[in-house]
């Protein structure tokens, strides 16, 4: 194997091993035992609950109370406790195309599930309205798959939709994730909701795994100050799923600076990378069929392929999708009469490329809508995380990858619903060129150019 782009490997040799275990013998050494040997608050230790708060305050611009943080062993298990917090008769919304392991999560919770689309601003405002959801889970800082960052005005259209209550009179919810803040490489910093919301309608979450490798199944929630008392009414019963010692080890590696300075030598490796990876692509596309789009706004981009030198100019003009379309990321590729042909069109290229050795995970993986996806998880760095999803137009509907159908009478409700659905994204007219999700972070450098060689040649030879 030459490359994996599709975000499924994890980047070697870049933890900071020796600071680590420097950190942890100084724990052990001067620490207590009674904070060791304490299970503690659910929530997790005061020590790291308070080192995320002064983290939050100064990276993130966010006033923070420690009593406001859940610290769990990872966003999977965050998730769940939210499901039980808001409630399982609420129908919740997540972003199309978005993260298939997050479908997974909430249908599993037994939530209706709905779905947002995008367009190059953000989340579409009609769209979330449409859906009668009352929790909104979104990623305005780097949407995965697309990259795309939430223009502000539209952030201000979601904290709106947030302060309104529900058509059924519940009190509605934004979950932010903010999954790899820390990698903004490029532009001005980008303010989350959370610092932004004024009504305590915005539920902040985030993880260490992008930063400290999917062996650190550590992640953290920060909590409206009213969901707080309701949590440890409802809720402080649980243990916190995060074994103490490792907890403490990571509020003295935060408060000691060397966190910090391991993000900022991860940011500067990864930016490059992509500089490398976009100067070798100008280099080695002559025609110019290849454009990077979002590129620096977090650890993945998406590559776009004109269909060829005549379709150049059509792929150029609507390379950002239009934002009247009902869901521009969702449209029909140039020259395809439906979805189920943009994906194939998208498919032959990943095959192609797969035969020179490089892994590409097209943007039709991860679009609910449509009877061919295969989505993938490659928003997740673990071994074993690229996986299949047949995403519907509804996950209450089976999908092919192993949701389960709770009720048949659920499944004939979904059944029309993702029927009308596929009719609507048929008749779409061509919004985008096929394109493809791109991670380089697990790329070696001495591979960027023999990666990119392999890439134009599929495209080449994928016509």
């Amino acid at each position: 194997m030459l490359a994996d782009l599709t975000g499924a490997a994890a980047p070697a040799g870049l933890f900071p091993y020796a600071a680590w275990a420097r950190t942890m013998r100084r724990m052990l050494s001067d620490g207590s035992e009674e904070a060791l040997l304490s299970s503690g608050d659910g929530r997790g230790t005061w020590q790291l609950r308070r080192a995320i708060a002064n983290h939050l305050r100064g990276f993130r611009g966010m006033e923070v109370n420690p009593e406001q943080i859940v610290i769990g062993s990872g966003a999977q298990t965050l998730y769940g406790l939210l499901v039980q917090l808001l409630g399982r008769q609420r129908v919740f919304a997540i972003e199309n195309p978005g993260y298939p392991r997050l479908a997974r999560i909430y249908e599993s919770n037994d939530v209706p599930l709905r779905f947002v689309g995008l367009d190059e601003k953000g989340p579409l405002p009609d769209s979330l309205a449409a859906t009668g959801a009352s929790v909104f889970h979104c990623m305005p800082s780097h949407q995965f798959p697309t990259g795309v960052t939430t223009a502000v005005a539209r952030r201000r259209q979601l904290l709106e939709w947030a302060a309104a209550p529900a058509p059924d009179g519940l009190r509605r919810y934004l979950i932010e994730d903010d999954f790899d803040c820390e990698f903004r490489m490029s532009g001005r910093p980008v303010p989350p909701l959370q610092a932004l919301d004024e009504a305590e309608s915005v539920i902040y979450a985030n993880t260490f795994t992008k930063t400290l490798g999917a062996a650190f199944r550590i992640g953290y929630m920060v909590l409206p100050p009213h969901l707080t008392e309701q949590f440890r009414r409802r809720l402080g019963f649980y243990a916190c799923t995060v074994g103490a010692l490792e907890q403490l080890t990571l509020a003295r590696f935060i408060e000691s600076g060397e966190y910090e300075r391991h993000v900022n030598r991860q940011r500067a490796h990864f930016r490059k990378l992509q500089h490398a990876f976009a100067a070798a692509l100008a280099e080695a596309d002559g025609v110019g069929r290849l454009r990077l789009v979002n590129l620096g706004v977090g650890l993945h981009f998406v590559m776009e392929v004109a269909k060829g030198p005549d379709d150049l100019e059509r792929s150029r003009a609507i390379g950002t999708p239009a934002t009247d379309a009902p869901n521009a990321w969702n449209a029909a590729a140039p020259g395809v009469s439906n979805m189920r042909d943009a994906a194939e069109a998208e498919e032959a290229i990943a095959a192609r490329a797969a035969q020179f050795g490089v892994l590409l995970a097209p943007m039709s993986r991860y679009c609910f809508g449509t009877d061919s996806a295969a989505g993938q998880d490659g928003r997740s760095a673990g071994a074993g995380a690229f996986g299949k999803f047949g995403g519907p137009a509804c996950a209450e509907e089976e999908p092919s990858g192993g949701i389960r159908r709770t009720s048949r009478a659920k499944a004939l409700r979904s059944e029309a619903v993702s029927a009308a659905r596929r009719r609507q994204f048929s008749a779409l007219v061509a919004q985008r060129p096929p394109s493809f999700l791109v991670n380089c972070t697990a790329l070696a450098p001495e591979a960027i150019v023999p990666t990119v060689n392999a890439i134009v040649r599929a495209v080449e030879e994928a016509d």
